[in-house]
């Protein structure tokens, strides 16, 4: 006789678990990841649902390795939807980090979620929008000759640097009918009518590392260098693993940067974040 893995009992000839306890279990896990999304977002403490977290754990036999996971998922899917619905306040992520305390994990186990990872760039963001830069400057080690004043804010690693292209060719073919003429030869009538068909796309340019800064956007790689204030780009374009810009020049050409690694908040916060700092009221805040 096996013994259910959930509740201990006997499971009867070559099983291991009931069915019943499977079903239950997962129902838990469900309920206890969406308990803690959900206060998580509505930026409640875990006080508020600990004994009914507690109550569906011990009543839906859910392994000590599967409790763990749920926490970890309903933490991070609620933080992602609390911090890309505004930037997220020192106080509010302060409120979040207790949070997790409370939980019994650690930043160490949620690093590598996109929730947190969300988190904490919009309340970098946050920091951005109220002039407290400083209190949150990027300490990377970086290869850029930065001005007097300038803050970094973050640097990223491996970007790919990409302009747009256009390719045209042209397309058409014989108007009127074809008469055959022998094996596989044919006369058409009518003249050859064509039309001009462009194509766009991204070529890449070179690859290297991305810094932002207070007052400019500095990319190096093997081949490119260059430092790019923010108030000489007239348009910044959101993308979900980087960010676009178009120059304040004659035909210039659309430029994008990919990150590498991305998560779902990146592009949110790289538009929202160079989008200010191109702003006189940015300017202001951070004079050299």
């Amino acid at each position: 006789m096996g013994e259910c893995r959930y509740c201990g009992q006997d499971a009867g000839w070559f099983k291991d678990a009931h069915s019943a306890c499977v079903v239950a279990s997962q129902n838990g896990f469900q309920q206890i990841s969406s308990s803690v999304a959900d206060t998580v977002a509505q930026g409640k403490p875990y006080s508020e649902i600990r004994p009914s977290i507690e109550q569906i754990k011990n009543a839906s036999h859910i392994p000590v390795e599967d409790f763990h996971n749920a926490l970890v998922g309903g933490l991070s899917a609620g933080a992602e939807k609390l911090a890309l619905a505004e930037p997220l306040s020192l106080e509010k992520h302060s409120a979040f980090q207790a949070f997790i305390r409370d939980t019994g994990l650690t930043q160490q186990e949620l690093l590598k979620t996109n929730g947190y990872k969300t988190a904490v760039f919009s309340m970098l963001l946050w920091c951005l929008l109220n002039g407290r830069a400083s209190e949150v400057a990027s300490d990377q080690e970086h290869p850029f000759n930065l001005q007097i004043g300038e803050i970094p804010i973050l640097m990223f690693g491996s970007v790919v640097y990409s302009q747009e292209t256009v390719s045209r060719s042209r397309q058409g073919g014989y108007s009127g009918a074809s008469v055959r003429l022998g094996h596989g030869i044919y006369y058409h009538f009518g003249g050859f009518q064509s039309h001009t068909v462009e194509k766009t796309g991204l070529k890449e340019i070179d690859y290297g590392r991305l810094l932002l800064t207070t007052q400019n956007m500095y990319f190096g790689g093997d081949h490119k260098t260059f430092r790019l204030p923010y108030d000489h780009v007239v348009r910044f374009e959101p993308y979900s693993d980087g960010l676009g810009i178009f120059r304040d020049s004659t035909n210039a050409k659309p430029e994008v940067f990919t990150v590498a690694n991305p998560f779902p908040g990146l592009g949110w916060f790289l538009f929202n974040a160079t989008h200010f700092l191109a702003q006189p009221e940015a300017r202001k805040l951070y004079a050299t």
